[in-house]
């Protein structure tokens, strides 16, 4: 484990390099808050229960609850009593809410296409493979404590 120190304190420089990146290619916002919400919606183009973001979020009902109010608000998004059960109340992104998300979605597309346009199309997909490999490691791990 001590082999391993070093470079988890590099990952950590390098994670937190990438998290204060200008706005244009952060991508943090989109896995946080608010715009991580709308991501999900943008997204799944229907009707969604917040008890189902909460889950599929890993948000708590309390925070999920705020930032619903605060998008609501803003009219990003709409929230309507389901037709078929009174006691449902579905969240779906206004046209409002999706032009806005898709401008913020573009400009990061935009600038991850030109880093990833000088980093090569080879190192491109190995970067994407590490990652999808990290992330598999951590569901098995998250599967293994249950």
């Amino acid at each position: 484990m001590e082999d391993y120190k070093n470079l988890i304190d590099e990952l950590f420089l390098q994670l937190r390099r990438a998290y204060f990146t200008s706005p244009e290619i952060n991508y943090s916002d989109f896995i946080q808050g608010e715009m991580k919400i709308l991501n999900y919606l943008y997204l799944n183009n229907s009707p969604v229960l917040p008890g189902k973001l909460c889950d599929d979020l890993y948000m708590t009902s309390a925070r999920m609850s705020a930032a619903l109010k605060s998008l609501k608000t803003k009219g990003y998004i709409e929230r309507s009593v389901s037709k078929n059960d009174k006691r449902k109340i579905p969240v779906i992104l206004t046209e409002s809410g999706r032009s806005y998300f898709a401008e913020k979605r573009t400009k990061v597309i935009n600038a991850y296409s030109e880093m990833f346009m000088k980093l090569g199309k080879d190192d491109t997909k190995e970067f994407i493979r590490i990652i999808k490999r990290l992330n598999d490691l951590a569901d098995n791990a998250e599967s293994e404590m249950e």
